[in-house]
Formats: structure tokens, sequence, C-alpha cells
């Protein structure tokens, strides 16, 4: 849900097929664009010297937004959150056998805040400073939504999170997200981390990234 500024002069509201509307307004040009009929189904979209007509659905047959409530929300820098979604969420699994494992585990803690993802052959695990606001909690969250959050805020963005009994939610300015959480409990991952490790090497990056690419031309 996103809120702007404009110049109303007859109140109303429609559903519109998103990806149509998104096509259209992304070929206009930069131009002021007029909307029409926005209480009935039948709605007008003018801009310079084109003219669209959509066919949308009424207001009520669009799903309500889930009861979250943004009252002792967490704050986190978006920069801080999507170093943990990058380096975490490609790690979920995508197999439906085991739904707990689609989804990135996110650890909030007084004196860190983790996230950790799994397919049961890789896991990724990463940890930052905590974030700001309220006690500890543990949600599930899907990959997707993550990505989603990743994409829309920018990384000087300071991010409100909150939680309902089902939903997550996020909130910058006049722009909210919600997500359903996976609900289950997540597989101990601290036990298939080796604790007594004294094998370690300390390679270039460069080298590390691009060898495995030339060598996977012939494997």
């Amino acid at each position: 849900s996103t809120t702007v500024s404009a110049e109303v002069d007859a109140e109303g509201a429609v559903t519109l097929p998103a990806k149509k509307l998104s096509d259209i307004v992304r070929e206009l040009p930069s131009a002021p664009i007029r909307c029409t009929g926005a209480g009935e189904q039948r709605v007008g979209i003018e801009c310079g010297r084109s003219r669209f007509k959509l066919l949308g659905i009424p207001r009520d047959e669009f799903p309500s937004f889930p009861p979250v409530r943004f009252e002792n929300p967490w704050t986190i820098l978006s920069a801080e959150l999507q170093k943990l979604i990058g380096h975490v969420a490609f790690a979920a699994s995508t197999e439906e056998s085991r739904p707990i494992l689609n989804g990135v585990l996110w650890e909030l803690r007084k004196e860190q805040m983790r996230m950790v993802a799994t397919n049961g052959h890789r896991l990724a695990r990463m940890e930052i400073a905590p974030a700001g606001g309220r006690a500890a909690a543990d949600f599930i969250v899907p990959p997707k939504a993550l990505e989603q959050i990743r994409r829309l805020f920018g990384a000087a963005d300071e991010i409100e999170i909150a939680k309902s009994e089902n939903h997550l939610g996020f909130r910058r300015g006049q722009t909210l997200v919600y997500t359903r959480l996976i609900a289950g409990p997540y597989p101990n991952y601290e036990q298939v981390i080796p604790r007594d490790n004294d094998r370690v090497a300390v390679v270039d990056q460069g080298a590390l990234r691009f060898t495995p690419r030339r060598l996977r031309v012939v494997a």
C-alpha cells in the first residue's frame, strides 16, 4: 500500500489489473496523468494525446489489509536489512515437501539480529547489530517477500517493522508492505554447524569468485 499526493476533483475507488496499469503508465510521457470514473468499473486514463480505458472490479472485492499495528515497532536501516537478505535468502528451499524450509528464519535479539536459511544441503547465516525497538522475536518469512522489501526501499531509508499474529508489516513514510508469516518450528541449525573446526583458508576474493565459473564450462 502506498499513498501519493494528487489533485482530486471527486473521490472514488476501483480495483484495476495491476500489470496492465503498470505497462500503460511505464510507456506514458513525463506529464500529468488524469484518471476518470474511479467510482465505476470502467476507468479512463489520459496523458497528453494518449487515451486508455481499463475495466476493473468493485473496490469491495479487494482483500482487506492485515491488522498490523505499528505502535512500538522495530526500526532498521534499509541498507542493513538488504545486506542480511542478500547474503542469506538464496539458500532457502524451493521444494514443497518441507514448507518450513521455504522460509528465512529472522531472529531479533537485544544483542544481535540474525537471518538463517537452508534447503537441507546448504546453509547460510549472517548476523549484524540489533534493530532498535521491542523485545526479542523470531519470524519465518517467505524469501519472495524479503526480495520485494530489498527492491522497494532505498539503502538510506529507515524501515519500521511490526507484527500481528500471522503477518509482518514493513513501513516507510506512506508505503506499507505486508507478508504472511510461515508457521511452525524452524530446525535447530546450530547442530549442523561444526564447533571445533581448525581448518581455515584465506583466499583472494576475485580468484575464488571466477575460478568456479571457468571450471563450470566443462562440468
